[in-house]
């Protein structure tokens, strides 16, 4: 690997660094990453003398600078830097002081003209700060969303409900930096965005700088931007079976001072699940008291358009303006057939009942952002403003016919109306003192408003009117403010960085709930700390460490006292008296290129209180089959202590083949809890083993399996769950176009087999969705103007010299 030999080449001819002819010259510099525009710490920079072929250099600083002096000669001039296309100027006649200004390295994904490409481009990349996956690069993406794309980023797990989790943690999800969705940012307006938009995934560590319940981390995805002057832009269509057909648009228009983008997309989608379950009352544990029995098959079709245009204003070169309005609405059809047969004690048939539910769903998002950045003497001094709105509104139907043993017929309905808004205000100011300092402060204010009318009717046999079920009408009010302010202090040497922050967080919260004049209020002031350290060896090893504070607020549907009865044996419920939980994460990072492999090492510990889980309880009361109605609802009980590591390797078998794995097995601790029921203690195993071929004639091949081993608490068990998805993608017209395949659970085996023994009611669930199958089309086009980096040498000015790659 030339990176690794140039940077030994450096080390063995340190002893003549410095020592300057009469007629050295001095060479200077910077570097940075042409997609984020982030300078690139640790870059390595070589001149070989064309005539010795000597090597001298050195390495960029936080900053991204570099400056050192050298003999008058004939070089050649590399930069490289870790899993980015290195800049090469084959022969430099250097007889004079140079500054190379702004030099940008592009991701390693694809050579340039004529150098053909190969699978053995790696799609996570390192720094010290964060870890990035490169989603554009991956076709296990073509044609998926961001929860598509967010399955495939290492260390991220999405649950089939949607909860993005991070190391058994909850995750903090960004959009280009900015929070994004409201409530529903880890489901529904996340499955809107189209992945062909889609750059980058960052993950970075928890810091004080964020907000507090960033949980095991920030996941941030970066959008698209088109890069050179002009137009640019993709254009996307699929189809699938079951139903899963859509068309995307991005463009991008690029100026000297403005740049502009949109994307727009419709999507329809049906997922058929499959479930059978079956129950087991008990008087006590030695005392059967019956079963049900129940087949059900739920189809779900969802219809979903999202329109988003944003600009970037630069009003000169310290001052830009950003701005991004987000429209989207949806319109989400799911119907039930289930059939139930109950038995007594003896194993008769008591009663059978089918039930049919049709639940009928709308939403409306919209979602505004203006930002104002201005820049002082430095890049590293600046200041700016956040202002951001996003209001949500959900009207819900659910009507539900019950028909029991073919002879009595019930109907019930349900209608729900949610509005949720949210105001934020940010700024944050950073500015560099004395000699590699930095010092970061900000404040935050958050507002959240949510209201939830739900009214649930049943039939009347004597009147055959609807008429309103006592105790099932709900309205509620919830408000939350929250004050935030932190500061960041930052020190780098050479080798080694380190920073310190504390964040203080004044939260308000009350919820109302009107039917039943009931007025809870909660007020409290927080104070999360967090350190990062990075080391960086001298074999190119990065060894990072991290501890933070954060804490997990309750969502508003935990809170609200009612939230669905589609079921009328088994009622999800919200507390209102639900208290967030604190944690404490530790983890320690490691990051090592070896030749042909690329290796990341944790260990990470978090311990949780209050940790919040839900409860199934016997209400007390019974259906109008004389069924024990149950409640499931969450409830601050015990602590929760993870000890875990994990294993992400990538290797480059070949010009062809890559291969990827991430492992991460980790133990977990209940304890404390009332009376000490729910305490257990046992150990999960995560994986995944990605395998990308490529053969000549350009046709890429993936493998995609993920495991995951039984996990086990004191009342639940759910077995072990894998899958392996497929993807075959081929590039035509030039390149301009990308054709893929993609089949989900190829070999039918994401099962889910769960049971749980609570509140005297053994509960066994097994359930799946059909495999999924889709083809996708997306068309590049590109007019925009590119500037080229050619050689140079006397003539050499500050402009940035940038390796630009169309969109891809």
């Amino acid at each position: 690997m030339r990176f690794l030999i140039a940077f030994l080449f450096l080390f063995s001819f340190l002893p003549f660094y410095g020592q300057e002819s009469p007629e050295s010259v001095t060479i200077y510099g910077s570097v940075y990453d042409a997609e984020t525009n982030a300078p690139l710490q640790y870059a390595t920079v070589t001149l070989q003398n064309i005539k010795t072929k000597n090597f001298t250099g050195g390495i960029t600083n936080k900053k991204g600078k570099f400056d050192f002096s050298i003999s008058p000669g004939k070089y050649k001039f590399t930069v490289e830097f870790i899993s980015f296309k290195p800049f090469i100027i084959n022969t430099l006649d250097i007889d004079q002081d140079i500054d190379f200004g702004m030099i940008a390295l592009s991701q390693n994904s694809e050579k340039l003209n004529e150098v053909e490409v190969s699978a053995g481009k790696n799609v996570v990349g390192y720094k010290y700060d964060k870890k990035i996956y490169y989603a554009y690069k991956d076709i296990g993406n073509k044609g998926g969303s961001a929860v598509t794309v967010l399955e495939n980023t290492p260390t991220v797990r999405v649950d089939e409900q949607g909860n993005i989790n991070i190391r058994g943690n909850k995750a903090m999800i960004l959009v280009n930096g900015k929070p994004f969705g409201g409530e529903n940012a880890t489901g529904d307006i996340l499955s809107l965005i189209p992945s062909n938009t889609i750059s980058r995934v960052e993950i970075y560590s928890p810091s004080a700088k964020y907000d507090a319940n960033s949980g095991g981390g920030i996941v941030n995805i970066i959008l698209k931007k088109g890069k050179g002057l002009g137009f640019t832009g993709t254009m996307e269509v699929h189809g699938g079976l079951p139903g899963n057909d859509g068309i995307s648009s991005f463009i991008n228009y690029k100026s000297d001072k403005v740049n502009v983008y949109s994307t727009a997309s419709f999507n329809h989608t049906i997922k058929i699940k499959s479930a059978n379950i079956e129950q087991e009352y008990f008087n006590t544990h030695n005392d059967p008291a019956g079963n049900m029995e129940q087949d059900r098959e739920d189809d779900r079709q969802k219809n979903s358009f999202l329109f988003n245009i944003g600009s970037d204003f630069s009003i000169d070169d310290k001052n830009t303006v950003s701005t991004s309005i987000l429209y989207s609405m949806s319109n989400k059809n799911y119907d039930s057939d289930i059939y139930f047969e109950d038995f007594n004690k003896s194993g008769n048939p008591i009663q059978s009942t089918n039930r049919n539910v049709s639940d009928n769903t709308d939403d409306n998002n919209l979602e505004a952002l203006i930002n104002y950045t201005t820049v002082f003497n430095s890049d590293d001094h600046k200041l700016s403003f956040n202002l951001k709105y996003n209001g949500l509104n959900s009207e819900n139907y659910t009507d539900i016919l019950n028909s029991v043993s073919r002879s009595n017929i019930s109907k019930q309905n349900s209608t729900k109306n949610q509005k949720l808004s949210t105001y934020l205000f940010q700024a944050d100011y950073q500015i560099p003192f004395a000699k590699n300092n930095m010092l970061e402060t900000g404040l935050k204010t958050n507002v959240r408003k949510f209201s939830n009318n739900f009214l649930y009717s049943t039939l009347n046999s004597d009147t055959q009117a609807i008429e309103p079920f006592d105790g099932f009408v709900n309205d509620v009010l919830y408000d939350e403010y929250i004050f935030a302010a932190y500061a960041k202090y930052s020190k780098y040497y050479d080798y080694l960085d380190f920073s310190l922050a504390l964040r203080s967080e004044k939260t308000y919260t009350q919820i109302q709930e009107l039917n039943m004049n009931s007025d809870d209020k909660n007020d409290y002031l927080d104070f999360f700390p967090s350190v990062n350290i990075g080391y960086s060896f001298k074999d190119e090893g990065i060894l990072t460490f991290n501890y933070s504070r954060f804490i997990d607020r309750p969502e508003v549907a935990q809170l609200n006292p009612f939230t669905s009865i589609a079921d009328n044996r088994f009622i999800l419920t919200g507390n209102p008296y639900l208290k967030p939980s604190y944690s404490n994460y530790l983890i320690l990072e490691y990051y090592k290129e070896i030749k042909k492999i690329s290796l990341t090492t944790a260990l990470f510990y978090s311990g949780s209180t209050d940790y919040i889980r839900y409860i199934i309880e016997n209400s007390g009361d019974q259906n109008a089959d004389n069924f024990d109605i149950y409640m499931r609802k969450p409830v601050n009980d015990g602590n929760l202590d993870q000890y875990g590591f994990d294993l992400s390797l990538t290797y480059i078998a070949g010009k062809h083949l890559r291969l990827r794995g991430y492992v991460s097995p980790y133990y977990y601790v209940i304890s404390n809890t009332f009376e000490n029921i729910y305490d257990y203690e046992d150990y999960v195993i995560y994986a995944n083993l990605v395998g990308d071929y490529r053969f000549n004639n350009g046709l890429k091949f993936q493998l995609n399996y993920t495991y995951q081993s039984p996990k086990k608490t004191a009342v639940t068990s759910l077995q072990a769950i894998q899958f392996l998805n497929a993807s075959v993608s081929m590039d035509l017209l030039k390149k301009k176009a990308t054709l893929t395949f993609r089949a989900n659970d190829l070999l039918n085996t994401r099962t889910y087999d769960y049971e749980s023994f609570e509140a005297d009611t053994f509960t066994h669930k097994n359930w799946r969705f059909d495999s999924q199958y889709l083809i996708s089309f997306m068309y590049r086009f590109n007019k925009a103007s590119k500037r080229n980096s050619h050689n140079r040498s006397k003539d050499i000015d500050k402009e940035v010299f940038e390796l630009d790659e169309d969109i891809k």
